[in-house]
């Protein structure tokens, strides 16, 4: 696991982020991997090297206790396209207003990643996943059943921190800026 931190902090129980200020989301497996809105008509959520890109910067806001990821370069939010509940299905972002725009963030509470980082849950329940546990640039991430594997797991940072300060900690408010399925925990979601 090339590029994997075995961190002892924890994240906060509930996430909040600060007002006005951009995150990014990152892989727990590398930490140097971020959500990457993929530029075009279609907005595919993938996996990418971190470079600080607007594509990569996301700002959070709260309806209820979910919230809308919205991408800085377009000003978009990810949504499942037509409330897809399918396994693979895919994330993009577009700039309406979807009932699938809205995801909960809840903190792992079990296995080798718990209290370490985040699973980001879909209106139909699922998690995002990095398709088949490859963080190559350019995976895709989709939704899958949830499993608590390392491709279901999250770190959100705010996106000039670096991230072995603070890792994921600190307090986060309304509008700011995996593994794989099986036992074993070593293989991805297919689809």
């Amino acid at each position: 696991m090339q590029g994997f931190t075995n961190f002892s902090q924890e994240v906060p129980h509930h996430f909040v982020p600060q007002p006005n200020i951009p995150y990014r989301i990152v892989s727990i497996k590398e930490q140097n991997k971020a959500f990457t809105v993929v530029s075009g008509h279609h907005q595919k959520l993938c996996i990418g090297d971190y470079i600080g890109d607007p594509t990569q910067r996301f700002t959070f806001a709260l309806q209820g206790n979910k919230y809308a990821l919205i991408v800085q370069s377009t000003n978009s939010a990810l949504y499942v396209p037509h409330h897809n509940q399918q396994n693979g299905a895919e994330i993009t972002a577009d700039s309406k207003q979807h009932k699938s725009n809205w995801f909960d963030i809840v903190r792992v509470s079990n296995g080798e990643f718990a209290n370490k980082g985040y699973h980001i849950i879909t209106l139909s329940g699922k998690s995002l996943d990095l398709e088949q546990g490859s963080t190559v640039n350019g995976n895709k991430i989709h939704q899958w059943d949830h499993h608590n594997g390392w491709n279901q797991v999250w770190l959100i940072v705010p996106a000039d921190q670096p991230i072995n300060q603070g890792q994921g900690q600190g307090q986060w408010g309304n509008q700011s800026g995996q593994n794989s399925h099986g036992h074993h925990g070593n293989h991805s979601s297919h689809g």
